[in-house]
């Protein structure tokens, strides 16, 4: 087992390092979150952990956070790629929950009853707001010119209220207690103090 030396000097470390990691470590969660729940239709484990990636770290890491394991999850999908277009908005719209799950935090942060119903709210738009964006991008990946594209937002309605459901009841529940174990987890981690 390897353990660092107590005399080990991380003098050399800087804030921009232990982000890069932080955010590198989150992305790969992201993905292998994602991965454990594939098979569950309308199920999936990609928004929560970027919300707390967004909600812990704050907006920006957020971002980044959830445009890359978006990214990677998408890219190493086990049934192909996805067309660009769908890439383009999948990411888009991952990304845009990390930064608003941050931001939420920031201008939110506590933790009454109020505050999580607000969280479940966050879940709920943002399933919403992913859903649409990805299946306006559908016309383009298909090449289609003359579609309506009510049509197309009605028949995902019934895949997007489960997803949303879902995605409500997960952030009412689950992001506070989350978000504070992983907080205090952060503050006693061996990279706490950076130059």
């Amino acid at each position: 087992m390897n353990r660092i030396a107590p005399e080990t000097n991380f003098s050399g470390i800087t804030g921009s390092m232990v982000a890069a990691v932080r955010i590198g470590v989150w992305s790969a969660t992201v993905v292998a979150v994602g991965y454990l729940l594939v098979f569950l239709p309308n199920i999936e484990g990609v928004s929560i952990t970027v919300a707390l990636a967004g909600a812990t770290l704050g907006w920006r890491s957020g971002i980044a956070i959830g445009a890359i394991g978006e990214g990677l999850y998408s890219l190493l999908n086990p049934w192909g790629p996805p067309g660009v277009f769908l890439l383009i908005a999948q990411v888009l719209g991952v990304a845009l929950l990390g930064g608003v799950a941050g931001f939420y935090q920031k201008v939110f942060p506590g933790t009454t009853l109020l505050h999580r119903l607000g969280w479940g709210l966050v879940g709920l738009l943002m399933s919403i707001v992913f859903d649409v964006i990805t299946v306006l991008s559908f016309p383009l990946l298909a090449g289609m010119e003359k579609v309506s594209l009510t049509t197309i937002l009605v028949m995902q309605i019934p895949f997007t209220a489960v997803k949303a459901a879902v995605n409500t009841v997960l952030f009412f529940v689950a992001i506070v207690p989350l978000r504070d174990k992983l907080q205090v987890a952060l503050a006693q981690s061996l990279f706490r103090r950076v130059s």
